[in-house]
């Protein structure tokens, strides 16, 4: 993406609670900082904020120290937890002896790439007739990506102040390379917009 290479990974931690945190030991060599990790990880990071039950018993929670070390070791991110705060959401429903239990076990864990935005979803329609799990959707969208007039609306303005003609060239050149749109010379643009305020 942009130049950066970037690992995905696909995971299922083991249901068996005792094999989980040897999962997670084995999969830390796979991982680079920029690795993005999505999966079914059957377990939880913060029991308080991403499981809902009806039974008071301890929750079997096992493996989520070495997934917590992990995510930390590589500087990976919870962006649906990061945009959510304090809210729940939930990834699977299961009932229990004890009534219910609702966990966000499946999530996305995801490396900082430069100029994208990383947006995360729960999907709980799609494959409710499938499956007992809600799907996680991320997408990734390139940040640079620019609405051309709107650009040079704002060019326009800086040249309908003397004050900034100056420093125009410099300012084009920095805004072309910030949106990396395939538009005009920064030659031809500078000439055409000063035209055009002309006839204005």
């Amino acid at each position: 993406m942009h130049s950066h290479a970037v690992r995905i990974l696909s995971c299922y931690a083991p249901s068996d609670s005792l094999a989980r945190p040897d999962y997670f030991l084995k999969l830390c060599k796979y991982v680079t900082p920029a690795s993005l990790l999505m999966g079914d990880w059957n377990c939880v990071l913060d029991q308080s904020l991403d499981l809902k039950r009806s039974s008071s018993l301890p929750y079997d929670n096992k493996g989520a120290t070495e997934l917590q070390k992990l995510v930390d070791k590589f500087k990976l991110r919870d962006e649906l937890r990061e945009g959510m705060g304090l809210d729940f959401e939930f990834t699977k429903k299961t009932a229990t002896q004890h009534g219910y239990a609702l966990t966000r076990i499946d999530r996305g864990y995801t490396p900082v790439i430069p100029d994208t935005q990383i947006t995360p979803d729960v999907d709980h329609i799609t494959w409710a007739h499938l499956a007992d799990h809600s799907a996680i959707k991320y997408t990734i969208s390139d940040i640079r990506e620019k609405d051309t007039p709107k650009t040079k609306k704002a060019l326009v303005t800086l040249l309908e102040d003397a004050i900034y003609d100056k420093n125009l060239r410099e300012s084009i050149t920095e805004a072309i390379s910030k949106c990396n749109a395939d538009i005009e010379s920064e030659k031809d643009l500078y000439n055409s917009m000063k035209k055009s305020i002309k006839h204005e």
